[in-house]
Order: structure tokens, then C-alpha cells, then sequence
């Protein structure tokens, strides 16, 4: 029997405004944490404390990047869809990851 796709209900106005928030929030929160992690602290300068504060301030960046890249879907009016297949994404996709690019379909076919 052949597999049905649910079709996502589409955001409300009241939802893009709240994950709006949310991603002014997050970018806010990774731009103090980058700002942080790029300061070396000469004190705890031993290698695997730079090895940890690189890898942090790397993972840092690449959120502030997704953030940012999701306002940018924002304003130009494709967020809430997938940048793959253009599928609108599930809300709860959304709650938990507002700046997710991909429906989950998409995003299983490129980990394979």
C-alpha cells in the first residue's frame, strides 16, 4: 500500500511572529556567545582548552549562520518552507528548531 504525505498546516501570523522572536532571540544570544569564545583567555591558554573554545566558537558561528540565514527566509517570504522541495514544514519542526531549512523528508535524504 502506497505511503500518504501529510500536508503540514501552514503558519499562522501569530506563529511567524513568535518564531520571529525567537530567532531575534536566539541570534542575540549566539552573537554574545561568539563574542566570548573569541576572546582567548591567556590564564587557560593549555591546548585543550583552546582545542574546546575553537570547537565552541566554531559551533557557535554555524548557529548565529543558520539564524541569520532563517531571518533572511523571513524577510524574503520562504520560511516555513523547505529550501529543498519547498514543502511547507511542520510547525512543531519549527517550535523546536525555528531555523530549520529542511522538511524532514529532505533532511533523512541527505544524511543517507
Amino acid at each position: 500500500m502506497p505511503t500518504q504525505q501529510r500536508t503540514p498546516p501552514r503558519l499562522s501570523d501569530g506563529q511567524v511572529r513568535q518564531l520571529a522572536l525567537r530567532l531575534a532571540e536566539q541570534e542575540q544570544f549566539r552573537a554574545q556567545q561568539v563574542a566570548q569564545l573569541s576572546a582567548r583567555d591567556a590564564a587557560a591558554s593549555s591546548d585543550a582548552y583552546e582545542q574546546i573554545r575553537l570547537a565552541l566558537l566554531a559551533g557557535a558561528l554555524a548557529e548565529l549562520a543558520d539564524t541569520q540565514a532563517a531571518q533572511r527566509r523571513l524577510r524574503d517570504g520562504t520560511f516555513g518552507r523547505c529550501a529543498d522541495c519547498g514543502a511547507a514544514l511542520d510547525v512543531a519542526l519549527l517550535e523546536v528548531l525555528p531555523h530549520a531549512p529542511l522538511c524532514m523528508s529532505c533532511e533523512w535524504a541527505g544524511l543517507r
